[in-house]
């Protein structure tokens, strides 16, 4: 994801792919992730449900979570909105946007 918070490049429409966020940048050194959810929506004001995306099950990586998301309308600004749980009972939330796009 680059700095923006937009996860670059765009996603092709209807392409299956992981995506991630890694939280070692805000985590203590020390404390892991235990649980995680995403949640996609339409990044409309206000923020609508989609049902242009399936996704699978959220996996952990230490600091990072990943999940296998496929699907997507092209033209379509996304929220992906992450819940994440660490070692210390913490709840961490983070949103990043993701654009549907054809790539070059």
């Amino acid at each position: 994801m680059a700095l923006s918070q937009r996860y670059s490049p765009s996603w092709p429409p209807g392409e299956a792919a992981w995506i991630g966020l890694d939280f070692a940048d805000v985590l203590p050194p020390g404390v892991v992730l235990l649980s995680a959810s995403l949640t996609l929506l339409i990044n409309r004001n206000p923020v609508a449900p989609q049902s242009d995306f399936t996704q699978g099950p959220v996996t952990l990586d230490g600091r990072q979570a990943w999940c296998e998301i496929a699907g997507g309308a092209e033209g379509v600004d996304y929220q992906a909105r992450w819940t994440v749980t660490d070692n210390r009972d913490h709840t961490w939330n983070r949103t990043a946007l993701l654009l549907c796009a054809e790539t070059s």
